[in-house]
């Protein structure tokens, strides 16, 4: 089970960082982590199985009490996609922001250089000059940081999960 989940962080990671060399991420598709997360179910599933056998399966549904059943049925399909779309929204949400600074870049490049009289201004006006480096630097966090951390977390969500149907 660790070389599955050492192997499951390192797809997500490098999937996520294959946005830094131009290709598309599979992380930034929510059916990729729709198809891990059934994955990560039929895991706990399994792992609860083999806990407590099909009896114990069926009983862990009544508890703490035979009224809750539809909530712990909810809850059973509700973990793997809250991690689905918690790690898409988050590599999303980088893609989106990184796009963001890259138009507000270009917008403060041309609002900047058109202040310069004449045909030079309304040339340099043209050419996103600010976009040359700085995204660099929030590249660093939206590509490199979050996309490790999203890997990270997902692992240590899906062993928890799994270390809790373990248990019983």
């Amino acid at each position: 089970m660790p070389l599955f989940l050492a192997k499951y962080m390192a797809l997500s990671a490098f999937c996520s960082l294959s946005s830094m060399i131009g290709m598309y991420a599979p992380t930034s598709d929510l059916s990729t982590l729709l198809g891990w997360s059934l994955m990560v179910f039929v895991l706990i599933t399994y792992n609860k199985f083999r806990a407590g056998g099909p009896l114990g399966y069926i009983k862990g549904y009544f508890e703490p009490i035979p009224v809750l059943l539809p909530f712990n049925i909810i809850s059973e399909f509700a973990t793997p996609l809250s991690m689905a779309f918690r790690h898409f929204g988050n590599i999303a949400s980088g893609s989106v922001i990184t796009g963001l600074i890259y138009a507000a870049l270009a917008g403060l490049s041309a609002a900047i250089f058109r202040l310069i009289p004449g045909v030079v201004g309304q040339t340099l006006a043209q050419i996103p000059l600010f976009q040359v480096g700085i995204p660099a630097i929030f590249s660093i966090y939206f590509d490199i940081f979050s996309s490790l951390l999203q890997a990270f977390i997902f692992c240590m969500l899906t062993m928890m999960y799994i270390g809790s149907a373990a248990e019983g």
